[in-house]
């Protein structure tokens, strides 16, 4: 079943997290004294069941998601493609590789870059009145850590950008593809943490 917020204004997501268990667990606890009440089977109802997952998706449904994820990564395939049929891959098409051969170190390094991009993009984007610089302030800390980060692996802070180049390249990039879709995906959840208790305030 859907719920639609009612009580939780902006982003909160715990706020939205606790409206959504109270009102479920409020449907499913009346109900299940209801159909007590009646000599009917307690589980049987609608909502006297417990749920085994409930999914906060922010107002975007699941299939948004997965569009906006597919698009991501044709993007970045076809991207790679057309960059293949111009230079060819004896250049290796922009791959990202491991820095000094370790996989932990690249970790490290692409979940640091990818942290501080995610939390340059909140920021910009946290206040209506900063949106006459927030591409500005994004795209120059994208450049930032692009800056920074070449060196060591090469910086991806976006699977969608290694996978594409990684899947037409083949060979060790394909099998190292992996370190720079985990590495950024843990980069931006703790952004996402950081930015939610250090700097949000009752955004």
């Amino acid at each position: 079943r859907r719920y639609r917020i009612k009580t939780v204004e902006g982003a909160n997501d715990f706020a939205s997290i606790a409206e959504v268990i109270h009102r479920r667990l409020a449907h499913g606890l009346e109900e299940l004294e209801s159909r007590r009440a009646q000599g009917l089977d307690p589980e049987g109802g609608k909502f006297s069941w417990l749920p085994d997952l409930i999914l906060i998706d922010g107002g975007r449904g699941v299939t948004d998601v997965i569009g906006y994820l597919a698009a991501q990564f044709l993007g970045a395939i076809c991207g790679a493609a057309v960059l293949r049929g111009l230079i060819g891959t004896e250049l290796g098409l922009g791959c990202n590789g491991l820095y000094a051969g370790s996989v932990g170190k690249s970790l490290i390094v692409e979940i640091i870059l990818t942290c501080i991009f995610v939390l340059a993009v909140l920021g910009a984007t946290s206040k209506a009145e900063n949106s006459h610089v927030a591409g500005l302030v994004i795209g120059g800390s994208l450049t930032l850590v692009h800056l920074l980060g070449i060196y060591f692996t090469g910086t991806s802070v976006n699977p969608a950008r290694s996978f594409g180049p990684a899947l037409l390249l083949g060979g060790e990039s394909l099998s190292v593809v992996w370190v720079f879709i985990v590495g950024p995906m843990i980069g931006g959840i703790i952004a996402a943490f950081l930015w939610k208790f250090l700097w949000s305030g009752d955004k």
